[in-house]
């Protein structure tokens, strides 16, 4: 006897979903999927199915981690996937829709958070803005993080500036339409995007002004040609992939239980305490010169509130199903992956190869000489490295190994660091 057929799905296997009945139209189909119940290991087989066996689980494990720390207690955990284009990032991240994420493709300006435009000029349609629309809670999914990047000077750092004071719950838009206006909004989101590898090159500009984001970066050059294959096979049943995709990720988060966040242990604490020292100091912005040479270094940013944003990456990864040593795991590469992939990639060199001069580390690391130069002057600006000069004919080579007390140990998850960015600033 044939099996039922999946609307969705047009193959013939049962759903994976509890509640899905054969032969529902696709409205019905996705309502009963948002809600079914289900595990994370249903939830990785629906990703699998769509995107292959090399799909990065983990940027989905960490996007339902984020969405999942909106409904525990503490401060929210704002994530961004970082990726070359094409990589599913955008698929992963808009999923949250099937939880009840609000989705937006990009945020234009400020306006688009709270708008202030003259009565007079407010359609009938008009919410007031993503700020208003949301409410004092929830998730906003902002897809290409990499457009409001590429926006000119004046308008990424207002947007930049605004989401600061999002992300600390309390942000006043000042106008003077109307004889003057003040724009108050007070609440607690989380916000999940996806972006390319411009996030590095930004870098210098959202050091300076206080990053509030975690990273987690997924590898586009592994597993190009099988991906490829999936995408291809994919075509003409995007509708359905989304819809499951979506179904997939609001039953897992249906599953949360608000009142059932964990606390860190003493050695889960001393272990992201020191992952987040190493971090907050790596991509603290440094300032050069005309001639890219560096001249000066900001003021560290202190481990605090990045500790708490890993806490949180572990607390929501065990609240989607996911046992704590493998939570910390994941909070370990998202606080690899928040660093300058390069700064990253000369620290662990330098750890495992301490004397070495910068000919010998740029062969290592197989980058252009100068950029390598520049970023470990940085790290040593940064307090990370130390310098040691040594004569070499009539030249001199300068000597770097990690400054005592620097402990890189922390940062080892048994993988390699994806996606080097060659400007790395």
């Amino acid at each position: 006897m044939t099996p039922p057929v999946c609307a969705q799905h047009h193959q013939y296997l049962p759903c994976l979903f509890k509640g899905c009945n054969a032969g529902r139209d696709a409205t019905a189909h996705q309502a009963a999927y948002a809600e079914a119940v289900i595990t994370l290991t249903e939830a990785h087989a629906v990703f699998r199915k769509w995107f292959g066996a090399d799909y990065d689980m983990d940027t989905l494990n960490a996007t339902l981690a984020a969405a999942a720390v909106e409904r525990l207690d503490g401060d929210p955990l704002w994530l961004l996937v970082v990726s070359g284009p094409g990589n599913a990032k955008t698929e992963t991240v808009q999923a949250l829709a099937g939880a009840g994420a609000t989705v937006t493709s990009t945020i234009a300006s400020d306006a688009a958070l709270l708008s202030g435009s003259p009565k007079k000029e407010r359609s009938k349609a008009a919410t007031g803005g993503l700020l208003r629309k949301m409410g004092a809670a929830g998730v906003l999914v902002i897809k290409d993080v990499t457009s409001i990047l590429s926006a000119n000077r004046d308008a990424r750092a207002t947007v930049l500036a605004a989401l600061r004071e999002v992300y600390d719950g309390h942000w006043e838009r000042n106008l003077g339409t109307d004889g003057g206006l003040t724009l108050p909004w007070r609440g607690r989101i989380t916000v999940v995007g996806a972006v390319t590898t411009a996030w590095d090159a930004a870098h210098a500009v959202v050091a300076t002004m206080g990053d509030r984001f975690v990273l987690i970066r997924s590898d586009s050059t592994k597993g190009r040609v099988g991906a490829g294959h999936r995408a291809i096979s994919n075509t003409g049943d995007e509708v359905a992939m989304r819809a499951e995709l979506s179904a997939a990720v609001g039953g897992v988060l249906a599953g949360v239980d608000p009142d059932a966040g964990i606390t860190v242990d003493e050695a889960e604490t001393q272990r992201l305490l020191a992952a987040a020292d190493v971090v907050t100091l790596a991509r603290t912005g440094v300032e050069y010169d005309y001639r890219g040479e560096v001249i000066d270094a900001h003021a560290p940013e202190m481990p605090t509130r990045f500790a708490k944003q890993l806490t949180q990456v572990v607390r929501g990864a065990v609240a989607v199903g996911m046992d704590r040593a493998d939570a910390l795991r994941l909070a370990i590469r998202c606080a690899r992956d928040s660093m300058p992939p390069l700064r990253l990639a000369l620290l662990e060199d330098v750890a495992a190869n301490p004397n070495s001069h910068t000919g010998e580390i740029r062969k290592r690391v197989d980058k252009p000489r100068a950029t390598v130069d520049r970023q470990l002057q940085a790290l040593h600006i940064l307090g990370l490295m130390t310098v040691d000069e040594m004569a070499y004919g009539d030249k001199t080579r300068w000597i770097y190994t990690i400054t005592d007390g620097v402990d890189i140990t922390a940062l080892r998850v048994g993988i390699s660091s994806p996606d080097l960015s060659v400007d790395g600033s």
